[in-house]
């Protein structure tokens, strides 16, 4: 109902007035260019008060002006890491005294709202030109040849994170000391997601090279065929990864890794898909491990192909923000 009062008189005059067209609902709303719902709800607000004026505001005034609003916004913009009753106290200095309730509607109306923040881990200098060097050395690099490998933990009692309840209600969430835990390591490339290999004991480089027989060499034929020599390996710089055992098996297999950067979870997409994977396994609340199992395959089943190509696509644009970034940290 947002119309100028010239044009809403011209809807009463096309469709009410004695020296009009007495026109219809329907052509009105096509001539005026708005909705016929338009139309009738302007018409109603004749009929009813003889008037198109906008009724006067029902309520509580404001108590807070534009310029006071965009304080609010910027006083809070400038101390994030401040509590709203810290923020509040700076807000009095500044001859703007409000509620905490009305604080958090402006900040809301404006886009900001309280929420965790994203944790990065801390980069030194040598660090940072590492991963510059990296994005470099990687920037023409085809990452439709490349898979793409990493390791997670399933959990049997997940911790809860968060609870709707009410204020003095409490919310138990019973986990076992030791709960049972099962491993993952899982890959995909540009083709799609590949098989996983699941397992409860620790991962050491001897069971890693079982893992690299039994799930990444049938992921990679079935990607690329037998040549070893058409793709590579990415995964992370742990120790499993590159000790001697397991450097020494892709030799002998003829299995090319990709140099990792150290301290670099934000350039690797994987990280991307255990958030997802972990929320759609624990909506079944598995209750035996292998109940967890066969949920992790079945959920992993479930990702697309277009998921896994998007991830791969990704690389691109990570290696330009982490040279635009100079080799800091990334938000991906």
């Amino acid at each position: 109902m947002s119309l100028s009062i010239q044009k809403r008189w011209e809807i009463v005059f096309l469709s009410r007035h004695q020296h009009g067209p007495h026109w219809g609902k329907k052509k009105v709303a096509e001539y005026i260019k708005c909705s016929t719902s338009t139309v009738s709800s302007w018409l109603e607000r004749y009929d009813s008060t003889g008037d198109v004026q906008d009724l006067p505001r029902i309520g509580r005034p404001r108590v807070t002006d534009e310029n006071e609003d965009k304080t609010i916004v910027e006083t809070t913009e400038s101390h994030a890491t401040e509590n709203i009753h810290q923020i509040g106290n700076r807000l009095k200095r500044k001859d703007v005294e409000v509620s905490e309730c009305t604080m958090r509607r402006r900040l809301s109306k404006s886009g900001i709202y309280s929420l965790s923040p994203s944790y990065k881990p801390l980069l030194t200098d040598v660090h940072r030109e590492i991963r510059l060097k990296w994005a470099d050395d990687n920037i023409d690099r085809d990452w439709d040849r490349v898979i793409f490998s990493d390791e997670t933990t399933f959990n049997l009692s997940p911790r809860l994170r968060r609870v709707w309840r009410r204020r003095g209600q409490v919310v138990i969430n019973q986990i076992a000391r030791h709960a049972p835990k099962v491993h993952m390591w899982g890959c995909f490339s540009n083709n799609g997601f590949g098989k996983i290999f699941l397992f409860t004991g620790n991962l050491n480089a001897a069971k890693l090279t079982i893992i690299y027989s039994r799930a990444l060499l049938p992921s990679a034929k079935n990607w690329f065929g037998s040549n070893t020599t058409t793709w590579y390996l990415l995964e992370d710089n742990d120790p499993k990864h590159t000790s001697d055992h397991a450097t020494n098996w892709r030799l002998n297999h003829g299995v090319q890794r990709i140099d990792w950067p150290p301290y670099s979870p934000d350039v690797n997409p994987t990280e991307n898909i255990w958030p997802i994977l972990k929320a759609n396994v624990a909506q079944h609340k598995p209750k035996s491990v292998l109940g967890l199992k066969k949920i992790i395959r079945h959920e992993w089943s479930k990702l697309n192909a277009d998921f896994a190509r998007n991830l791969v696509d990704s690389m691109k644009r990570r290696i330009h923000a982490l040279k635009d970034a100079k080799g800091d940290s990334i938000m991906y």
